[in-house]
């Protein structure tokens, strides 16, 4: 096609009229007004992402404020447990305009999906080498189970855009778009400076160093542009010192969610919930798949896909995994490098995978376990 962003940019509006129909016929709460109606991309823990930006984080006084997991069961929880750059985007429009919360964050989910989409289609063409895969990839990334958390009021967009932007930096050798994006990428959420090393990864690669002794200035050299996202993660650090006296006040923070360390494979199957059998089954099948792709991707995108693989699981539980699977975009690409040079109605395959995103979103809509 002559024009793949256009195309990417229609196709992604489309389903999120989509999404606000369904919001407006199944939603509990029911509609009255346009609020009510952008409302339903406000679930979950996105409730955490407004209060942040509504009161910013709260200064505390004690451990226990944190987060805690009482004798009773119950949980204490706190806003320590997010990152700030998607809340105070957020609070930013508000401000500026006067908006609420689900104005401010409707628009911000709405431009950073399409730039999300439309970064995944420029890194998909480079990846692929063939501009129309790289327009039909993106079309079934768009529709793809789970990726509906993608317009939802939560950090996956920005994230991706900032992670994308970076890798895309790299390639055009435009390290200040690198530099820029992972300011963002180290202030959206906690695994954003463990990925500062398949960035870098990605950047010897692509300048041809390898990784031994001998090239340890070269390595230096092509690291520079890792520091100004280093500095403004050690100034967050500082941050959270001086309003919860803990440096690592996210990582304690954790408790509230009752998540504690362990060997990544016994976080399967803990809990006898439906979606926590399900989620441990999806993880799974994605483990496999990513053995079987790791003789396809350069060592950068194999320890993206691991990092962000197991360091949920190291936290104890499944919940959410679907959700952060969604992030593993090289899989998916291995996906379709293997399937779409063979597929020849692939609009079929694509209308499939709507029907069933759709079917998944009512989940999100009624505040099911399983849209965590």
């Amino acid at each position: 096609m002559k024009h793949p962003i256009r195309t990417i940019i229609i196709v992604a509006l489309l389903v999120k009229c989509l999404y606000l129909i369904m919001g407006a016929i199944f939603s509990p709460e029911g509609i009255h007004n346009w609020n009510d109606l952008i409302a339903v991309f406000n679930r979950n823990d996105a409730g955490w992402y407004e209060n942040i930006a509504t009161n910013g984080f709260p200064r505390i006084h004690h451990i226990d404020e944190l987060g805690k997991r009482l004798p009773d069961g119950s949980l204490i929880q706190s806003s320590w447990a997010f990152f700030p750059a998607y809340p105070m985007l957020n609070r930013s429009l508000m401000h500026l305009f006067g908006w609420s919360f689900n104005g401010a964050a409707f628009l911000t989910s709405l431009v950073l999906s399409l730039v999300h989409f439309a970064l995944f289609y420029s890194f998909a063409k480079h990846f692929l080498k063939d501009g129309n895969m790289a327009l039909k990839a993106t079309i079934l990334y768009i529709v793809f189970p789970f990726h509906y958390h993608f317009s939802m009021y939560y950090t996956e967009s920005l994230f991706l855009s900032a992670l994308l932007m970076a890798f895309i930096g790299i390639q055009q050798q435009r390290l200040w778009w690198s530099a820029t994006a992972l300011i963002v990428l180290v202030l959206t959420r906690p695994n954003g400076l463990i990925c500062l090393l398949p960035v870098w990864l990605y950047q010897l690669e692509q300048k041809g160093v390898a990784l031994r002794p001998a090239n340890f200035k070269a390595m230096l050299k092509n690291s520079l542009f890792l520091v100004p996202a280093v500095m403004v993660f050690a100034a967050y650090l500082v941050y959270q010192y001086e309003m919860t006296g803990y440096f690592n006040a996210y990582s304690i923070a954790q408790k509230g969610w009752n998540k504690f360390l362990t060997f990544p494979l016994l976080a399967l199957f803990r809990g006898g919930a439906i979606e926590l059998q399900f989620n441990s089954v999806y993880v799974i099948l994605v483990l496999l798949f990513a053995i079987y792709s790791i003789r396809k991707l350069p060592l950068s995108l194999n320890v993206f896909i691991w990092i962000n693989l197991m360091m949920p699981l190291c936290a104890g539980s499944t919940t959410s995994m679907s959700r952060y699977i969604a992030a593993l975009f090289p899989l998916f690409l291995v996906g379709c490098m293997l399937f779409l040079p063979r597929m020849k109605k692939t609009y079929i395959l694509s209308c499939s995978l709507l029907l069933l995103q759709l079917a998944v979103f009512y989940f999100w809509l009624e505040w099911h376990p399983l849209s965590y």
